[in-house]
């Protein structure tokens, strides 16, 4: 994973980029947007972790192929008939709100996994620990523990292979029971390892009162010019939302807004989107002409 400028940056100010970047996505189903913020986080995730990144998305073949073939089988409505099944009619309509539908799944699961690279369990604890302790402290420990439960079964599997238990060539009812075994296994791990967390956070005094705490994040100048920025970009962007100029209808047939305000609306969410990128991208070109 490489390290970015952005991640120094103040907890606050990769918030509310963050912010933008979710509400930009899940607030609307206009195509360029959505397409906009697919290859915005698709583009952060390559910088951030390289092929590596490609390899965790394997599964978004399934979410297309889920959307855009059962969904029109089950949703009828449209008035551009393509295709019939069993005298029911596959519209264009239903096809191209499944795609969408399908970008928009992954692009929010993209951004998710962006800003888990941006925001780690200290600055989760900064943002929300304050305000809610106790559900500041859930999200980190959700954060860490998942991965771990992860981590944990995949060396359970390996025992189980050293055991010769890991055949593939075994029936399926002898994998339903390998793998019925094998999250016993892992269940019974996470409940010992809760335990010993709670006896240790109490041994630390957790609970006793009200504790300070420490962080290392100083809010600097530039974090001020961002915050601005972000805010201003946020504000133009949601009052375009609220008088509906990204509005994208899909039933009973196809339109979208496309106009100047829209267009304006775009652009600002693309500036608010890439300016990291671009801000990312000088730093590197100046530090590779110092080292030359």
């Amino acid at each position: 994973m490489k390290k970015l400028k952005w991640n120094q940056r103040h907890p606050i100010t990769i918030f509310l980029h963050a912010s933008m970047m979710l509400l930009g996505t899940m607030l609307t189903m206009h195509p360029v947007m959505l397409f906009l913020s697919l290859i915005g986080a698709f583009m952060y995730g390559m910088v951030i972790e390289g092929k590596k990144w490609w390899q965790q998305f394997r599964w978004c073949i399934w979410i297309f192929a889920i959307e855009m073939l059962f969904f029109p089988c089950f949703r009828h409505n449209g008035v551009t008939p393509i295709a019939s099944i069993g005298g029911q009619a596959i519209t264009l309509e239903s096809v191209l709100y499944g795609f969408f539908m399908s970008i928009l799944l992954i692009s929010s699961y993209a951004w998710f996994r962006v800003i888990s690279f941006w925001i780690d369990e200290e600055r989760l604890l900064y943002l929300f620990g304050s305000i809610w302790s106790s559900f500041g402290l859930l999200l980190s420990m959700i954060f860490r523990f998942l991965p771990m439960l992860r981590q944990r079964y995949r060396e359970i599997q390996e025992v189980q292979r050293g055991l010769g238990r890991g055949n593939k060539n075994l029936s399926l009812p002898e994998q339903i029971y390998l793998f019925g075994k094998n999250s016993s296994t892992l269940i019974s791990w996470a409940l010992e390892h809760t335990i010993e967390t709670t006896i240790s956070m109490e041994s630390r005094g957790y609970g006793i009162g009200k504790r300070t705490t420490f962080h290392r994040f100083v809010f600097r100048l530039q974090d001020v010019f961002w915050c601005i920025g972000m805010i201003a970009l946020e504000m133009i962007w949601g009052l375009g939302f609220i008088k509906r100029y990204y509005v994208m209808y899909y039933f009973p047939a196809l339109e979208m807004q496309w106009n100047s305000k829209t267009q304006f609306g775009i652009i600002i969410y693309a500036i608010g989107m890439f300016s990291v990128a671009v801000t990312e991208l000088c730093v590197f070109m100046f530090r590779k002409k110092e080292v030359s």
